[in-house]
């Protein structure tokens, strides 16, 4: 199983203001680090050359639905960003609020 597949699976969707937690690392020997945050900023690529959505081509947006595949990358937390592949749990604002 992919990890693009298990996040179809922790959500469909992510909203600016959702809590996520993040993975990286864990290739060559690389050791994993989580990170964990509130969304600010979803930006989605329109350049197959630029994977993290930070070129002029590349939208903003509110909410994306991770099963549109494209690539791209979110803000969160004071000062983390995070490709959307990963992502590997979502909370949604809703949630976050009744707690």
């Amino acid at each position: 199983m992919s990890w693009k597949n298990i996040i179809k699976e922790i959500a469909e969707k992510i909203r600016v203001g959702d809590y996520i937690e993040t993975s990286r690392g864990g290739l060559l020997g690389s050791r994993v680090t989580s990170r964990s945050g509130i969304i600010s900023e979803i930006n989605i690529s329109m350049d197959r050359h630029d994977p993290a959505g930070e070129a002029s081509t590349a939208v903003s947006v509110e909410e994306y639905d991770l099963s549109l595949g494209y690539e791209g990358s979110v803000r969160y937390g004071k000062k983390y960003w995070a490709y959307l592949s990963s992502i590997t749990k979502v909370i949604p604002q809703e949630e976050l609020d009744g707690e």
